[in-house]
Parts: C-alpha cells; structure tokens; sequence
C-alpha cells in the first residue's frame, strides 16, 4: 500500500515536470521563429542594398559578401542575441508581477506589462494577447 502511494506521488510529480517542460519547448519554439523572420527580414535588407550598391557604383568596383555570408557572420552573435531575449523576457515578467501586486487582474497586468514592454525596447518586441497569455501563465 506504501509503496503504491509512492508512486502515485512519482507520477503525478513526473506530469507536472512534462506539462512545464512542454510550456517551455512552445516558448522557445515561438521564440525561434521569430528569430528566424527577424534573420530573413534581415537577409532582405541586406540583399535589396547590395542591389543597390551595384546600381550606385560602377561595375567591378569592390567585393560584396553574400547574404549567405553575412548570416554566417551574424551566427556568431546567436549567444547575444539569445541574452537580449532573455533580458527583454526578464524585464516582461517583472512588469508582470509589479502589476499583479499593485492588484490588476491578470489580463490587465499582462496587457500592461506588455505596453511597458513596448515603450523601453521597441513596437517590434511586443507580443499579441494569446501569445502574453502562453509566456506569463
């Protein structure tokens, strides 16, 4: 009987670890694909203006890198880029919380914290409501 017991609690903590492990996988799935439309999005910019330098100068003038080496050369900067994300979704989570305690319901503490998001680091780092609701539950 003791030993049943045991294992039901075994169990039950084994689905909470999969269930947070699971949340977790979702958030850096997203956070993946964003960052490979910011890297694509980026690898336009880069090839509309070698486009356009070939158009300004004179042919034959200079090598230009690909946008294929180019992203090489900006994989170097992942671990960085990884930090910003982390310290963005810190500063997210805190805001959160501040608004949680002062006593917004949780859709307003989300929504705000978002704005606050928002106003320090730029219209393009924030985040719908479903996706402020699968990052702070």
């Amino acid at each position: 009987m003791v030993e049943k017991k045991k294992w039901k609690k075994e169990m039950k903590e084994l689905r909470r670890k999969v269930k947070r492990a699971t949340a977790r996988k979702e958030e850096y799935q997203q956070e993946i694909k964003r960052l490979q439309q910011e890297i694509s999005r980026r690898d336009q910019q880069i090839a509309e203006l070698q486009r356009k330098k070939k158009t300004d100068t004179p042919a034959g003038s200079g090598n230009t890198a690909s946008p294929k080496a180019l992203h090489r050369i900006q994989k170097k900067s992942v671990a960085t880029d990884q930090r910003e994300a982390w310290k963005r979704f810190s500063y997210l989570r805190d805001r959160y919380e501040f608004y949680l305690a002062e006593g917004k319901n949780k859709a307003e503490a989300r929504v705000m914290a978002n704005k606050d998001l928002v106003q320090s680091y730029g219209k393009k780092f924030g985040y719908t409501r479903q996706q402020l609701t699968d990052i702070l539950s």
